[in-house]
């Protein structure tokens, strides 16, 4: 991915943490919080530096979050989705969000669904 042209698309400077913090979210396969982010960038950004990339990032739609185990995580995607972890093995799939909503006095709604159930492989 071309994190420089992703930025500047979005009107933010191209960086070294941001850089960081994109290729890892990108490479994760299931959401991650910023504590464990921020272990695998440390030599580019402290962890308060994190979460302002974070903030940032979400608040202009590269990246979004989710609720697991009553910790924030973050994840890069096309378009927000849901994800579901197994109770036993912590196993995470995507799933679509087709929830529309028609309200007309409110902007920037955000919704959360936590998912949990038993995985095949664990049954």
């Amino acid at each position: 991915m071309d994190y420089k042209k992703l930025l500047k698309e979005h009107g933010l400077k191209s960086t070294k943490a941001r850089k960081a913090v994109l290729e890892v979210l990108e490479k994760v396969i299931k959401p991650i919080s910023a504590g464990d982010l921020h272990k695998r960038v440390s030599k580019q950004a402290d962890l308060v530096t994190v979460y302002r990339i974070l903030h940032t990032l979400r608040e202009k739609g590269i990246v979004f979050t989710e609720t697991i185990l009553d910790e924030t995580c973050y994840y890069m995607a096309d378009k927000p989705h849901h994800h579901i972890m197994c109770d036993t093995c912590e196993a995470v799939e995507c799933v679509p969000c087709d929830h529309s909503f028609v309200v007309t006095n409110f902007t920037n709604i955000q919704h959360f669904v936590s998912l949990t159930g038993t995985c095949q492989k664990c049954i």
